[in-house]
């Protein structure tokens, strides 16, 4: 199978299905929409929206969560989406960031309670009853003529990547871009369910002028490079360099404060030009080519790409993204 090349769609409102539609026309397999009620508008309205002017790229929520939605709900919100779509949607989800600490809330303090979520929201879209306080339920409007809506976890820790391994149609890593990283991660995924379907989220800048592209992808990293010291993690897996700045980030974002922005910016002054190059994928054309075909080589399925997020410069987004579908993309297809 061709490695599956998705995209982080940037929110706009009025012009996130624009994006889609123009992903779709670039090669991108897969759109993705944040799920973060506080910072984005809800991913399955904008979703719906997009989908109703595409034919062929596929929708995910990127990345949806356990504490927002009841599983019930979860199921019905991707599952209708994939009804309409004609069977483009997938469900991908993460034990949450944003979406829960905006609202004062963390991740769910036990992996099993993950677990249970995830077997639930699975079971409703494979047409299953699920029981539930007493009750019986299932997704009774569900069709029988298509297949049913995949679940993709992002993990990052061990102990989340081999559950989802167990539980999950895919386990999509957030782990940053070193290849020695995610060949651990999928060591870890494979040794808990040998055929488990994986990827990995991506933050990448393509150019010509290193300087310029770690300068340009800097703000994008900052939110995912704190995931592996959330909530205890494992940071005897990553380098020391790199596990000092990950608690550091971490440290920033945990503190108590009304605005979020100067949080993101303090944050954002921890990450060094090195770690943003171990962590992101930054290069010309040949070198980011190389470094997915190696993906592909290893038998990764997907890879999400992030060319951005509020506030990287829209400008620098754009001419990345152009950079990557006419100078790396026909490269991949031809592998």
């Amino acid at each position: 199978m061709p490695l599956e090349v998705g995209t982080w769609i940037v929110p706009v409102p009025g012009r996130d299905s624009d994006d889609a539609v123009e992903c779709e026309r670039l090669g991108f397999d897969v759109a993705l929409y944040g799920d973060s009620q506080t910072v984005f508008e809800d991913p399955y309205v904008r979703m719906s929206f997009a989908a109703a002017r595409t034919s062929r790229i596929l929708f995910s929520p990127g990345i949806s969560n356990p504490g927002t939605r009841d599983s019930s709900v979860t199921a019905a919100c991707i599952g209708g989406l994939h009804v309409e779509s004609g069977g483009r949607a997938r469900l991908g989800i993460g034990a949450g960031d944003s979406a829960l600490s905006s609202i004062g809330l963390r991740a769910p303090a036990r992996l099993a309670d993950f677990e249970h979520y995830l077997r639930e929201v699975r079971a409703y879209l494979h047409g299953k009853d699920v029981q539930r306080n007493g009750a019986t339920s299932r997704l009774n409007w569900l069709p029988d003529d298509l297949p049913p809506v995949e679940v993709d976890v992002t993990a990052t820790g061990p102990r989340t990547i081999a559950m989802a391994a167990r539980v999950a149609d895919r386990v999509t890593f957030t782990v940053g871009a070193d290849l020695a990283r995610l060949e651990w991660a999928a060591g870890v995924a494979r040794e808990a369910r040998p055929d488990v379907r994986l990827g990995a989220w991506i933050t990448l800048a393509v150019g010509d002028d290193p300087h310029a592209l770690v300068e340009g992808i800097r703000s994008s990293v900052t939110p995912h490079s704190r995931f592996p010291a959330m909530r205890g993690g494992d940071l005897s897996v990553l380098p020391e360099h790199a596990a000092r700045i990950s608690v550091a980030v971490d440290e920033e974002l945990e503190r108590p404060t009304d605005n979020r922005l100067e949080a993101y910016t303090r944050a954002e002054a921890q990450l060094d030009e090195e770690f943003v190059r171990w962590f992101a994928l930054v290069g010309t054309p040949a070198e980011v080519t190389e470094r997915l075909r190696a993906l592909d080589a290893l038998g990764f399925g997907q890879v999400y790409l992030v060319f951005g997020a509020p506030p990287t410069d829209p400008d620098f987004l754009r001419e990345s993204r152009r950079r990557f579908v006419e100078d790396v993309l026909p490269g991949l297809r031809a592998a």
